[in-house]
C-alpha cells in the first residue's frame, strides 16, 4: 500500500470519507464530505521519506497529524535532511 493509500486509510478510519484526488504537495486542500454544505475539511501531506501529514475538520473539531510508518529506516543523513525541510 502507497503513503497515499495509507493517508486515504487514516482519514476514513477518522470518518472522513474523501474520494477525491490526494496531492503530497505540502499544501492546504480543502474538501467536502457526504451531507456537509460547504468544504469543512482539509488536509495537508508531504512527500517524502517519510511521508507525513494530517488532515481534520472544522466543524467536527477533528484534526489528527499522520506519518508513514512503514518507510525504510532512515540513516542519520536522511534524518537529518528531514529536520533541516521541516
Amino acid at each position: 500500500m502507497t503513503a497515499m493509500e495509507q493517508f486515504r486509510t487514516a482519514m476514513r478510519a477518522a470518518g472522513l470519507h474523501y474520494a477525491g484526488p490526494i496531492l503530497a504537495d505540502g499544501r492546504l486542500h480543502r474538501f467536502r464530505v457526504a451531507d456537509d454544505h460547504g468544504r469543512n475539511c482539509w488536509y495537508v501531506l508531504h512527500d517524502g521519506t517519510p511521508a507525513a501529514g494530517a488532515f481534520g475538520c472544522w466543524k467536527r473539531q477533528l484534526r489528527q497529524t499522520w506519518c508513514d510508518r512503514d518507510a525504510k529506516k532512515l540513516t542519520a543523513t536522511e534524518s537529518d535532511a528531514v529536520h533541516r525541510r521541516i
